[in-house]
């Protein structure tokens, strides 16, 4: 049994599905298949409940499942504690939404990435939350940064900061006479200017309403494809909008005002998501997870050292 039968198996439990977990390793479902009969043949038992839809470990499958983890958790701790930093080199391809491409909590950690190792060159890849979800699992990039847990079922995520949304307007016109916070009744009445399908900062705002007991239905009359395309026609008078605060926070100029809504809580996590699978095949995307991991702790005045990722291997 060698270590990507176990990453395998892992898979298979954390995708529910066999197929799936041959899309993630880009084998057949039946080269799959044969590799867990044979795992199952070394322990002299049945390790996974084929009767239902998910997949699930039977109760030996389990004991076996916090064994494959314990022990990839090991070799990635391993491969990062004996690499020299100096000696780790190659191109780390990244997924980033638009809303953090040019932020300060993204440059920063590229900058502490690249500081420690100098041979690694990041190329980031801005897109929409779903794009970006859609690229790892593609593996088109190592991971993404997006403002949402994965759907995917076989892509892991780790909430690395919190961030603010804020409804900006344009600062003249009708929209002069708003006072923060905006009562929520007066959404009603404006038109907005919104991200395309897939932001996960509409799906943010659509949420924050329902939970807050107002209508996620907003008067759209205008889509954009970028964060600076959205601020660009708020500014132009087209309508108002919902952005991440430190985008605004980017923007210099008077033509833009930025407010709360009162009653309703604008607040998200932002996620690295990562297929667990590539990281068993990738030292450096694995590298740079449990990097991101222990920074996002730091950042957060964690005082005591940040458990092994729950996922990564």
């Amino acid at each position: 049994m060698e270590l990507q039968d176990l990453a395998l198996f892992k898979s298979i439990i954390e995708c529910g599905s066999m197929t799936r977990a041959a899309d993630a390793y880009g084998m057949t479902q039946p080269s799959v298949s044969r590799h867990l009969q044979r795992m199952e043949q070394e322990m002299g038992t049945l390790l996974i409940d084929r009767a239902g839809t998910p997949l699930v470990p039977t109760p030996e499958g389990r004991q076996f499942l916090a064994f494959v983890e314990s022990v990839l958790g090991e070799w990635v701790g391993l491969q990062q504690k004996l690499g020299r930093p100096d000696r780790i080199t190659g191109d780390l391809r990244l997924g980033v939404t638009a809303s953090y491409a040019g932020g300060a909590a993204v440059t920063r950690w590229m900058g502490r990435f690249v500081d420690q190792y100098r041979g690694v060159r990041p190329h980031l890849m801005t897109m929409d939350s779903r794009a970006v979800e859609a690229a790892v699992g593609q593996h088109r990039v190592a991971a993404g940064f997006m403002g949402c847990p994965p759907q995917d079922c076989c892509l892991d995520s780790v909430p690395v900061e919190r961030d603010t949304l804020v409804l900006v307007t344009p600062a003249t016109g009708e929209w002069a006479s708003l006072t923060d916070p905006v009562h929520p009744d007066a959404l009603a009445s404006m038109r907005f200017v919104r991200r395309e399908r897939g932001s996960g900062t509409w799906e943010t705002v659509e949420r924050a309403l329902v939970e807050a007991g107002r209508s996620p239905h907003l008067s759209v009359v205008m889509e954009a494809d970028s964060v600076e395309a959205v601020l660009a026609a708020v500014e132009a008078g087209v309508g108002a909008s919902f952005v991440s605060a430190a985008a605004v926070a980017r923007r210099d100029g008077p033509e833009l005002r930025s407010f709360h809504v009162r009653g309703v809580v604008l607040r998200r996590q932002v996620y690295l998501v990562y297929d667990p699978t590539v990281l068993m095949r990738d030292p450096l995307a694995a590298l740079f997870c449990r990097f991101m991991e222990q920074a996002a702790a730091a950042d957060a005045g964690a005082v005591r050292p940040l458990p092994r990722p729950r996922r990564i291997g």
